[in-house]
C-alpha cells in the first residue's frame, strides 16, 4: 500500500494578500519598486471628482470658458435657489382680503341745454340780451329773465363775484349764456317753469 497523502490547498489569492500586507509593513510603503503604481492618483484622476481640473486656472492664467461655464451654472443655482426661496414665502403669506368695494354712484350728467337755453332765450325775450320785464312787478331782465336773487346767487356759486350785484340786463350776452348755463346744470329746466 501506498502512502497516503494529504493534500492541503490554500487559495492562491490569499497568499497574495498576505504576501502584499508583509512586503507593505515591512518598508513602510505602499508600493515598492513601480514609480507609476507610488504615483497611483496623478496617473488616474479620483473618480468621485465632480468635474476636471482645469489646467488654465492651475497654471494661474485666466479663467478658461470651462471656468466660466462653471461659474455661470453656481450663479443659475443661487439664483433658482432664492426664486425657490422667493415663491415658498409668497404662498406661506396669507393673502389680506379686501372688503367689497361698492362701485361710487355715477355723477350725474352734466346738462348742457344747448337747444333748451336757445328755446327759453327766445321765449323769455325774443333773444333781447338787454330786455327788462315791462311789467315791473317781477323784476326779471336779460335774455333767460333772470330775478336779481337767482342772479346774484348762481354768480356766486361759479365764482363770479364780479357778477354779484350786476343787473343781468347790463350784463354781456357770454356772461348771460354762462349763468344760464351753470343754473341749467345745477337745477335742470326747473327754474324756466320745467319746460320750453
Amino acid at each position: 500500500m501506498r502512502g497516503k497523502r494529504a493534500v492541503i490547498t490554500i487559495p492562491l489569492c490569499a497568499i497574495a494578500i498576505v504576501t502584499s500586507a508583509t512586503v507593505a509593513a515591512a518598508s513602510g510603503t505602499e508600493h515598492t519598486g513601480d514609480a507609476k503604481l507610488d504615483k497611483l492618483h496623478a496617473v488616474r484622476r479620483n473618480a468621485a471628482s465632480p468635474l476636471p481640473a482645469d489646467p488654465a486656472t492651475l497654471s494661474g492664467g485666466a479663467p478658461s470658458a470651462w471656468q466660466q461655464a462653471k461659474d455661470a451654472a453656481a450663479e443659475q443655482a443661487r439664483v433658482q435657489q432664492y426664486l425657490d426661496a422667493v415663491a415658498a414665502a409668497a404662498a406661506s403669506t396669507p393673502v389680506p382680503s379686501s372688503p367689497p368695494v361698492d362701485p361710487a354712484p355715477a355723477p350725474e350728467p352734466q346738462r348742457s341745454g344747448g337747444d333748451f337755453l336757445a328755446c327759453v332765450r327766445q321765449r323769455e325775450s325774443g333773444g333781447d340780451y338787454t330786455i327788462h320785464e315791462l311789467s315791473g312787478a317781477s323784476q326779471a331782465s336779460g335774455a333767460y329773465q333772470f330775478l336779481p336773487s337767482t342772479w346774484d346767487a348762481i354768480a356766486a356759486a361759479s365764482g363770479r363775484s364780479d357778477l354779484v350785484g350786476i343787473d343781468p340786463a347790463a350784463a354781456s350776452a357770454a356772461d348771460q349764456d354762462a349763468m344760464a348755463q351753470a343754473l341749467y346744470s345745477q337745477q335742470g329746466a326747473a327754474p324756466w317753469g320745467g319746460g320750453c
